[in-house]
Parts: structure tokens; C-alpha cells; sequence
């Protein structure tokens, strides 16, 4: 895997290193649709948006692993940065 891609998942926060969330496409589904039940976003849109390079997956077994705090920050407007999570 490409240093960028580790990069983007793992980061060092002020001499702590940053958890990220990392949890299944389903899983980020379910979550959001438990907290919105009229969310537009499905499991095509997550795909679609790690296809185009704007969203990091980590393969783990036989699941993709979606950084949660990344697609929030995504899915807000903003560029996944340190200074936008936590």
C-alpha cells in the first residue's frame, strides 16, 4: 500500500497518535441511517467515492475499511486534515 494511503488513516496528533474509526461499508450505512433515517447516502455513493480517490478504504480480510472521521469530514465540505477531527 502507497505511504499517501497509510498516511491518510494514521497520523500523529500532538505527540498522541489519532484512532481513527475505521468500520465496515455496511456498518458506516447502518450508523448513519440509525442517526438519519432519510439519509441519502448508500453504499454505491461510499464506492463511488473511494473509485475517484476522494475517500481512503483499508482492505482487512474480505471487508473495506472506511475511516469514518474522513468521510464526515468529506461528506461536510471539508478537506480531511489533522485540525479537522477531534
Amino acid at each position: 500500500m502507497a505511504e499517501s494511503k497509510i498516511s491518510a488513516i494514521f497520523f500523529i496528533m500532538e505527540d498522541n497518535m489519532y484512532i481513527p474509526r475505521l468500520r465496515r461499508i455496511s456498518d458506516v450505512i447502518n450508523e448513519m441511517k440509525k442517526a438519519d433515517p432519510e439519509s441519502i447516502i448508500t453504499y454505491y455513493t461510499i464506492i463511488k467515492l473511494i473509485e475517484v480517490g476522494k475517500l481512503t478504504a483499508l482492505k482487512y480480510g474480505n471487508a473495506w475499511l472506511i475511516n469514518l472521521d474522513e468521510l464526515y469530514c468529506i461528506l461536510g465540505g471539508k478537506p480531511y486534515e489533522e485540525d479537522n477531527v477531534g
